[in-house]
């Protein structure tokens, strides 16, 4: 969808774009994160180890995507006719590298969407995340709550901080205070907090949802979401709770479906990293040249792939090998 609706937005608002565009990617991502995250430290012998693991799988490909990231565009002159300083763009790199990648500094505004790389926002709510879970875990250890009573606590918190930051958006979007609450993880959290219990209680769920025909769920998905958007409601980064369960239930399912075709498919290829960290430095360097079109949308993506084939396995796959322990051959 960044890829059309930049590129071709003609295409975007095709019937296939449409269908696509019913199923939010932020908050799949960070429901799956928590799912996956949660078992990554129950996995682990330590908060150290827990850590480390986190760091090797975000900060290499990371580095290196916002290295060649700046790097593609110096390339096209952009800087130097923004006059540009070394020090303004080593700032730039140690932002995205870090903590803040939601930082953009206003000479980036004339390329290509306005943002180096406009997915990272969630990379910085992703670590708060990380940060998050030993908290959680420690704390539900001290209070003596049932896990399921404290995520409920914590749930509740959170859709009301995310309804707010919602609602104060029309009045308040231009301000600092409201960008750095979008960028804090307390709109977020509770979508982070439902893969967690997914997680949890892994083993008393999956076996009601394999019961449940994968096609009859998606089509009323599908259903529920193309009724909801044409009533007026939200299925962007702030999707309503309700339409959130329903999506994470069929996400949840899906997963476990088609397993020997995505097998087949992948062959082994972890893609969704790259795909994240790469589609939209080149869409943007195909806005910035005006190479548009639905032939550009097709180009980006593919080279995306490659690039994503690229970057699993001659930098991601090799160093999650330094792992200690890994969750991959569990069911996460």
């Amino acid at each position: 969808m960044h890829s059309t609706e930049l590129l071709d937005p003609r295409f975007a608002d095709s019937h296939l774009c449409r269908l696509v565009n019913l199923w939010p990617g932020v908050p799949v991502f960070f429901f799956i994160s928590g799912l996956l995250i949660s078992k990554s430290y129950e996995s682990a012998q330590n908060v150290r180890q827990y850590a480390v693991n986190r760091i090797l799988r975000i900060y290499p490909a990371l580095l290196i995507c916002v290295l060649i990231n700046l790097v593609m565009v110096g390339f096209t002159g952009y800087f130097s006719r923004q006059s540009v300083s070394w020090t303004a763009l080593m700032v730039l790199a140690a932002a995205k590298t870090t903590v803040v990648q939601f930082y953009n500094p206003d000479y980036m505004r004339g390329f290509g969407d306005g943002v180096l790389n406009g997915s990272l926002w969630t990379i910085t709510v992703e670590l708060q995340f990380y940060a998050f879970v030993p908290i959680f875990y420690e704390c539900v250890k001290r209070t003596r709550l049932r896990f399921g009573i404290a995520s409920a606590i914590v749930i509740s918190a959170s859709v009301v901080a995310n309804i707010l930051l919602y609602w104060l958006r029309s009045g308040y979007s231009d301000t600092l205070l409201w960008k750095l609450a979008r960028v804090s993880c307390a709109p977020w959290v509770y979508m982070f907090v439902v893969g967690m219990m997914g997680q949890r209680y892994f083993s008393r769920i999956m076996p009601v949802l394999m019961r449940i025909n994968i096609w009859a769920l998606i089509t009323t998905y599908f259903a529920v979401a193309y009724l909801a958007r044409a009533g007026g409601v939200s299925l962007d980064n702030s999707v309503p709770p309700y339409m959130f369960a329903v999506l994470c239930v069929t996400v949840l399912r899906a997963a476990y479906s088609f397993e020997g075709f995505t097998r087949m498919l992948l062959r082994g290829y972890d893609l969704s990293y790259g795909l994240y960290l790469w589609h939209m430095p080149l869409v943007n360097q195909f806005l910035y040249q005006q190479v548009l079109g639905g032939a550009s949308v097709i180009l980006s993506l593919s080279i995306s792939v490659l690039i994503a084939m690229l970057s699993w396995r001659l930098l991601e796959k090799p160093i999650l090998g330094l792992k200690r322990y890994s969750i991959r051959a569990s069911h996460a």
